[in-house]
């Protein structure tokens, strides 16, 4: 039987509360700061939401992780359509869903709003879309890439990702008027091209497919491990000070390397331990569930008088994530529920991840 990773159900945790909580924040400082004016909650906000922007790669990087340490010698049959129908119909209801509170809340057209979300990932759920690409292209290379030497191949998709993101965020930060769809490109539909998220992909499939060498070389440079996270932190501080990169974004070619410094000290930290406590299996296995309905919650609270800034993004933080499991569990007692916001277990040995894939020692798929 092969050994469960532990970190994962840290990591996938950690990540889900860090996305919640960007969230929370954002949405606190939209409603509290209209005037732009600043101030030092709003400087407290934004250096905890600039440290913790890990989440949404870390994503990526646990989806690959799973599947390539679960399936070294290929994919079963059918796997991808396995994942695609506990995908697609969570993104398209929830797209509805979205175009509709924007209707409602910002008078936004209801139809527009629908065809930008479905078909432009225009909302929330966009993250979904890069999950199923890169389910794919792991189907496509994955005989090519055992085959290759992981340092270039990493390293080699580092380089993309960092002169992809730098493109867009460093170097032409304006959008290009001769290129169609320009603004759009350029306010988000660079995200949703594999190139930005690359190095994550192939991050997650050698530290899979090579997890007793990786976990060696973490605690042999331990001292590093435990250092990079400060050192990634104070780098992205700094080039937002600076300007160099303007805009607050896990889409930022910095977070390359802040991500995996989280990354790999969540895993010296935690693969130590013999067990995972309760609650972090709780959090990962409603990960999923949490991640699409936590921002419907967050839209219809809003600011109290006795509520500041930084109480009012803590209320949205424990709201948008307290009423999501709640409504996950009640949705899940239909045998239709897991088609609407993800399959839920309480065995915490089986817990879904934000992708659907469960990790489990038997290799079963969902």
């Amino acid at each position: 039987m092969r050994k469960m990773t532990n970190a994962i159900f840290w990591l996938r945790a950690i990540a889900c509360l860090s996305v919640v909580a960007i969230h929370a924040i954002s949405m606190s400082i939209v409603n509290y700061d209209k005037a732009g004016s600043g101030g030092l909650d709003i400087t407290i906000l934004r250096i905890i939401e600039m440290t913790i922007l890990f989440g949404t790669p870390a994503f990526i990087f646990i989806s690959e992780f799973l599947i390539a340490k679960t399936y070294k010698d290929g994919l079963p049959q059918k796997f991808i359509w396995n994942k695609i129908k506990y995908l697609i119909p969570p993104y398209v209801l929830m797209g509805f869903i979205y175009a509709f509170i924007e209707y409602k809340v910002e008078g936004a057209s209801f139809f527009h709003t629908l065809f930008n979300n479905i078909f432009l990932g225009d909302f929330v759920c966009w993250f979904i879309l890069i999950i199923i690409q890169f389910y794919l292209l792991h189907k496509l290379i994955d005989k090519y890439l055992k085959q290759m030497s992981a340092k270039w191949v990493v390293g080699g998709s580092f380089i993309v990702s960092a002169l992809y993101l730098s493109f867009f965020q460093i170097i032409v930060k304006d959008p290009l008027d001769f290129i169609p769809f320009h603004e759009y490109i350029w306010r988000q539909g660079y995200w949703l091209m594999v190139f930005g998220w690359l190095y994550y992909f192939s991050l997650g499939y050698y530290m899979g497919r090579n997890y007793d060498y990786v976990m060696a070389l973490l605690n042999k440079y331990k001292y590093i491990i435990l250092i990079l996270p400060v050192f990634s932190l104070l780098l992205i501080l700094g080039l937002k000070s600076l300007e160099i990169v303007p805009h607050i974004s896990s889409k930022r070619p910095d977070y390359l390397v802040h991500t995996t410094a989280i990354i790999w000290l969540v895993f010296y930290l935690t693969e130590k331990s013999k067990r995972v406590p309760r609650f972090i299996y709780f959090i990962s296995n409603y990960s999923f569930s949490i991640y699409l309905l936590h921002s419907i919650f967050m839209y219809t609270l809003k600011p109290l008088s006795f509520m500041n800034m930084i109480t009012y993004a803590i209320s949205l933080f424990i709201i948008g994530i307290v009423v999501s499991i709640f409504l996950s569990f009640l949705i899940n007692k239909f045998s239709i529920g897991k088609y609407l916001v993800g399959i839920v277990r309480t065995n915490g040995s089986k817990v879904s991840n934000l992708a659907g894939q469960r990790y489990s020692t038997d290799r079963q798929q969902l």
